[in-house]
């Protein structure tokens, strides 16, 4: 998700005229690291030989077919149960579209202004934000009711991604309304805790139910 993040904002940046900064040259490097450690992490370089001898235009269209049709369509979700395939979808969908929209409000609205609740980049936003909270809601109904949601190894840190995404995702729709309201003191105590929440989402990554987004 990062080094996507970025390569978008890197490349609607290029497209309207804007050049690196330092934040992003950082942000840059980051990223780079981050591919890096997944790439070690799957064993790239056993890998390669077999690759070879697979031949690289079929194991680019397998990478492509996983990425696109079973990781970013969830396929064999929607072949099982559709209506979990759709809660699914709000969150994951739901978060790129945050992830979309942050893009473009960096690239329209880099000072962070005040912006209208129903401009388009707006309206994407907060659209995003509520389908994520509603399929993070059916998530938390699943964990109390379905006995078999445990599986014996992930579940604390599957629920620590739930916890950090809604406390994001909370913080963040607090902070427009106390932005457009009268308790400007509690504007950046609130900003402080999305961007903790934020920051904790991405630094555990790794090691959550976050590391296949």
């Amino acid at each position: 998700a990062v080094p996507m993040t970025l390569a978008l904002t890197l490349l609607g940046g290029w497209i309207v005229g804007y050049t690196i900064n330092r934040v992003t040259l950082f942000a840059l490097i980051f990223s780079v690291r981050v591919i890096a450690y997944y790439l070690g992490c799957a064993g790239l370089k056993k890998l390669w030989p077999s690759i070879r001898k697979f031949g690289f235009l079929k194991a680019f269209g397998v990478f492509c077919w996983s990425l696109f049709v079973d990781g970013f369509l969830v396929s064999s979700l929607w072949r099982s149960n559709k209506f979990r395939w759709f809660m699914h979808g709000l969150i994951l969908y739901g978060f790129f579209g945050l992830m979309l929209a942050d893009m473009l409000i960096q690239i329209n609205n880099p000072a962070r202004a005040q912006m209208d609740l129903f401009s388009p980049i707006k309206l994407l936003a907060l659209t995003s934000g509520i389908a994520v909270i509603i399929g993070l809601s059916y998530v938390l109904i699943r964990y109390r009711r379905d006995q078999y949601i445990d599986n014996g190894i992930t579940l604390g840190r599957d629920f620590l991604f739930v916890s950090l995404l809604l406390n994001a995702i909370v913080s963040g729709f607090l902070t427009v309304i106390l932005k457009r309201g009268t308790a400007h003191d509690w504007v950046m105590p609130v900003y402080i805790w999305h961007l903790l929440s934020v920051g904790l989402l991405i630094g555990t990554a790794p090691f959550t139910r976050f590391q296949h987004a």
